[in-house]
């Protein structure tokens, strides 16, 4: 009874290891983020997280930035893309 309680536990612990297929795509992602960061680094292109309250989303629709409705991420750095282009005119 007690060696089949544990077998029982081996075999849960082996279970809840990830699998080699899911370690080798979990390498593969984590590679590709840093060859994506690095190339980024090497042509002087940084990422910015940028926050809008209600408030500033009102005012790029109304200076028509972003398009009135609901806005994809895309419309958002078409926006700050296009105030950009506007302040290094």
């Amino acid at each position: 009874m007690k060696q089949a309680v544990e077998s029982e536990a081996l075999i849960a612990a082996a279970e809840a290891e990830p699998s080699v297929a899911t370690l080798l795509r979990r390498r593969r992602a984590t590679a590709e983020r840093v060859r994506r960061h690095r190339e980024r680094q090497r042509t002087g292109m940084r990422i910015a997280r940028i926050r809008f309250n209600s408030r500033d989303i009102a005012a790029l629709v109304g200076r028509g930035f972003l398009p009135e409705g609901k806005c994809t991420d895309a419309d958002f750095e078409c926006a700050v893309l296009a105030m950009l282009d506007i302040i290094q005119a």
